[in-house]
């Protein structure tokens, strides 16, 4: 099943919505979207803000997008993600 996730890349100050696939792992969407926008590099990542149902936390790269429970056309944080570089 495809999920449709709001990305904001924080570099370039914009927010697309992307979809992607819940079996990829979150490097596969980090290589997803750096190859769509043509930004970021290997020192970014995908953080996901704060919601009533999770705290604020950077995703693991080898973790899939379902274990993660992400979920598709919701206008929470729940379904928005940051791309951001690494600290």
């Amino acid at each position: 099943m495809a999920l449709s996730l709001k990305v904001k890349l924080v570099s370039v100050g914009t927010t697309k919505t992307m979809r992607f696939m819940q079996d990829m792992s979150v490097s596969e969407m980090c290589k997803e979207i750096r190859d769509k926008t043509n930004g970021g590099g290997q020192d970014h990542g995908i953080f996901q803000p704060p919601s009533e149902k999770n705290q604020a936390r950077w995703l693991l790269p080898e973790k899939t997008l379902r274990f993660y429970d992400l979920q598709t056309g919701v206008s929470t944080s729940t379904s928005f993600l940051l791309w951001l570089m690494l600290c």
